[in-house]
């Protein structure tokens, strides 16, 4: 690979894949690294609070070198799984009879919902100060009580024809059935609190201990890290970053809070470059899923029944809902970044940001703080300077990257 190929991110997944076998084994086949589109805090208290429930749930737009958080996984999965063809009698005319007028339901409670969301909106803006709910708004006679009561008659025949579906397809195909049973109505389900309303949401959680882990890592002593790796040319080579579709361009840039980007191919091709990473505390948790999820159904080659408003691009195509299955979420908590490059070239980059208003840089997804290009207080000699960056003080562990298992189909784009 050229050295002046490589960006930021190379040498950081390098870093990582250096100390962690399960990053390393990440080889975009079987299963993918995504580093953060953009620098995420590690928010969650509980396992199964609504922060835990939100990152966990999320599934990523991109099937590049970043996550760009998307669907939620578990309505996905739950449309997925009541579309797939069964193992036999899938010409059988009632089953298929109630997939159609499901697939047609569907498409009706979308555009309504769509709708009512439109008008709930303008009853808001209308009603400025009212405390009612997106949920009590149905009921409202004086609001949108004639969308619930649509609504609920749609759902309703939804719910008939479900049932239809339910019956045939225990004597067509017991796993499955099992699964559809699962997601209709979800098997296990945990109530979140987001602000004063409390939602039920199927079982999704984070586990590990992230709360203990971080007073842990506070009581560690000044200068002990987690994680301190020195990277160079020859590691990035021995740890590639591979990715299932492409790596974005735009790891060739810091952002900055300043309107002007740091262009990082210089700073990454000289032949002094060397980068340290370290962090206070590193560790990975998995996503824990309800018996809601059955693992075994998602293959990218099982059939979608005829008559279904959904295609298998749709789930596992390019831009396909499920075409990466998050798995691991790897935190880093106080991060430090030693970078060293040869003076001259420091001095030019110092040379063409020295008027630069700045606040914070966002180097490999994470988030330092600067307080003036001037106040990065270089170390060296002629020959080599190095410049370290701290995280904030008290910044919250930060989210650096997915592990995901790869599910894409190789398809193309879906637009339903």
């Amino acid at each position: 690979m050229p050295f002046g190929n490589l960006t930021q991110f190379d040498y950081l997944y390098a870093a990582l894949a250096n100390k962690y076998p399960g990053i390393a084994a990440a080889d975009a086949k079987s299963t993918a690294f995504q580093f953060m589109d953009t620098p995420l805090s590690a928010s969650w208290i509980k396992d199964d609070d609504a922060d835990a429930f939100e990152l966990a749930d999320s599934t990523s737009l991109q099937l590049g070198g970043f996550f760009v958080r998307g669907s939620n996984f578990a309505n996905s999965y739950k449309d997925f799984i009541l579309s797939v063809q069964p193992a036999k009698g899938s010409d059988n005319s009632d089953y298929r009879n109630a997939v159609t007028n499901i697939a047609a339901l569907d498409n009706n409670i979308t555009a309504l919902v769509s709708t009512a969301r439109n008008n709930y909106q303008l009853f808001l803006q209308n009603n400025t100060g009212t405390t009612e709910t997106w949920d009590q708004w149905l009921t409202d006679p004086f609001g949108g009580a004639d969308f619930g009561a649509q609504l609920k008659e749609l759902n309703t025949q939804r719910d008939d024809f479900a049932s239809q579906q339910a019956k045939i397809l225990q004597a067509l195909d017991l796993p499955l059935s099992q699964a559809q049973s699962a997601v209709n109505p979800w098997a296990q389900t945990m109530n979140i609190t987001e602000g004063s309303a409390v939602r039920q949401v199927p079982l999704t959680t984070i586990g590990g201990n992230l709360t203990s882990d971080i007073v842990g890592w506070n009581n560690r002593a000044p200068g002990q890290y987690d994680f301190d790796v020195t990277i160079n040319q020859a590691d990035v080579e021995k740890y590639p970053w591979k990715t299932v579709y492409t790596v974005e361009t735009h790891a060739d840039c810091w952002g900055a809070s300043s309107s002007v980007k740091v262009e990082t191919s210089r700073i990454i091709a000289d032949r002094n470059y060397k980068l340290r990473v370290m962090a206070v505390g590193a560790n990975s948790y998995l996503i824990e899923r309800g018996q809601w999820y059955h693992e075994s159904f998602m293959d990218p080659n099982i059939p979608i029944v005829e008559g279904s408003c959904f295609s298998a691009d749709t789930f596992f195509g390019k831009s396909g809902s499920l075409h990466l299955i998050p798995e691991t979420i790897f935190v880093l908590y106080k991060p430090t970044i030693q970078l060293t490059i040869s003076t001259q070239l420091f001095k030019q980059v110092q040379g063409a940001n020295a008027d630069m208003s700045l606040d914070w840089l966002d180097l490999m997804g994470l988030r330092f703080d600067v307080k003036g290009w001037a106040s990065l207080q270089p170390e060296g000699d002629e020959t080599t300077t190095t410049v370290t960056f701290r995280a904030p003080v008290n910044q919250p562990a930060q989210v650096v990257g997915v592990i995901s298992k790869v599910a894409f189909n190789g398809g193309s784009d879906s637009n339903q």
